[in-house]
């Protein structure tokens, strides 16, 4: 198995965005899959094309995978908070 390894800054310029981006993806979910060997986090260079390529958009209404932004969803924190 060939693995081409990338740090956190590495990836981050990889895919244009900034390290505090990637940082919050790995607590939030929705970002690219990533390795864990004790304290450093590595990016393999595949997963950031593959992630890279499922995150392709046509226009902008196009919802991202992954997302949990449901147009139809009437619930909101402010309106149950003033039932």
């Amino acid at each position: 198995m060939q693995f081409t390894k990338r740090n956190v800054s590495e990836a981050a310029t990889s895919l244009g965005v900034s390290k505090s981006w990637l940082d919050k993806k790995r607590l939030d979910g929705g970002g690219p899959e990533y390795h864990k060997f004790g304290r450093r986090v590595l990016y393999d260079i595949n997963d950031l094309q593959v992630w890279a390529a499922r995150n392709k958009r046509c226009h902008t209404s196009e919802v991202s995978p992954g997302s949990s932004v449901n147009a139809s969803d009437k619930s909101h924190p402010k309106s149950e908070a003033s039932q």
